[in-house]
């Protein structure tokens, strides 16, 4: 009955550790899905402001 116990409580304690390690390995993969995007967005506003200069430095020198 004692090891039946202990089996079952072993059981038990080794899926809340697998629950939290799935529920850890979300939340980095939520984490770095997060960091992609924030990232690939602060690129393309980069470009975006780059491409913006570079016109109204063409529209400039066109002026003068």
């Amino acid at each position: 009955m004692n090891a039946q116990m202990r089996q079952q409580t072993g059981l038990a304690n080794a899926s809340n550790v697998f629950n939290m390690n799935m529920a850890q390995f979300t939340a980095d993969q939520q984490t770095a899905l997060s960091n992609s995007k924030f990232l690939q967005t602060t690129s393309l506003t980069e470009v975006a402001n780059d491409q913006q200069a570079i016109i109204q430095n063409a529209a400039s020198m066109a002026q003068l």
